[in-house]
């Protein structure tokens, strides 16, 4: 056999399993374990998948740039956004990480809601401005300009001033193994620290970003305290249900 045909093998099984365990390609495949993980590193290369301890899982489809993901499902983004603002209480401090779901929920945040907002996203501050019952924070600090967000040291010693009542968190990736993950450090410091200072963390994540990894973890899947996301009857929810995460269906 052909390396391109097994490696096309091997994201064949990646799309029918959710993923791909190095030892069983071995015996399945018949080649060395040094054969498939040389696979696996050169299709993590091309990223067509996340290599992963033992294996690969899927890529997220938020690897993607800022501007190529706003028209991914607006109306899907717009939806899930719409479920979570009836968590939202006056008085509240609600923290809107960066992400474009999470645009959507502030564009939806009634125009009379009082309450402290903040975030590290130059667009979601932009949209917040239409709230003038709100007081809005931004967060300063180093501009990612890819994944439009602030992260680095600055924004961290802000944050660690914080007590937040709500934390929309961003996601990019999320599986029940490897948790919470991102492609970049210095948004998972961020994102961990988020979390840290949150009472409450609400994830508004598109069901295509459901068992599906990056390179940097967050936190563990538990961290959440609610998963909003749309229904799908290809992905199994019970491994997040069961791991103490509330899930709301739109």
């Amino acid at each position: 056999m052909l390396k391109e045909e097994r490696q096309q093998i091997i994201l064949q099984i990646l799309n029918e399993n959710g993923k791909v365990v190095a030892t069983e390609l071995s015996r399945d495949l018949g080649v060395s374990e040094d054969t498939i993980r040389r696979d696996l590193d050169e299709l993590a290369q091309k990223g067509t998948l996340q290599r992963v301890h033992g294996g690969g899982l899927p890529h997220s489809p938020a690897m993607a740039g800022y501007r190529q993901r706003m028209e991914q499902n607006p109306d899907l983004k717009s939806k899930i956004a719409s479920a979570v603002i009836k968590h939202l209480s006056a008085g509240q401090v609600i923290f809107l990480d960066g992400g474009t779901t999470n645009l959507f929920a502030a564009r939806l945040i009634p125009p009379d809601f009082s309450g402290t907002l903040i975030t590290n996203s130059p667009a979601i501050a932009s949209t917040l401005c239409a709230i003038p019952a709100a007081e809005v924070i931004c967060v300063g600090g180093k501009l990612d300009q890819e994944q439009q967000v602030v992260t680095g040291a600055v924004a961290e010693n802000f944050i660690r001033s914080l007590r937040v009542d709500i934390l929309l968190l961003g996601v990019c990736s999320i599986h029940p193994r490897a948790g919470i993950t991102v492609p970049e450090l210095e948004e998972a410091s961020l994102k961990r620290l988020l979390i840290d200072k949150a009472d409450r963390v609400i994830a508004l994540v598109t069901a295509d970003k459901l068992g599906t990894a990056a390179a940097f973890q967050v936190a563990p899947l538990n961290s959440l305290h609610l998963l909003i996301t749309n229904q799908t009857s290809s992905i199994d929810l019970s491994p997040y249900s069961e791991s103490g995460v509330e899930i709301e269906l739109v």
